[in-house]
């Protein structure tokens, strides 16, 4: 019961990872498009 719940734990904190760098990844597109159309 313990492991399983630590890896659940991990695939959490992955899974954060990714929206937290993709989160950025958009914000830095819309910089660009930003600076595109003006």
């Amino acid at each position: 019961m313990q492991p399983q719940g630590k890896t659940t734990m991990k695939a959490n904190q992955e899974v954060l990872n990714n929206l937290s760098s993709r989160s950025s990844f958009l914000d830095f597109v819309f910089l660009i498009f930003d600076v595109f159309s003006k």
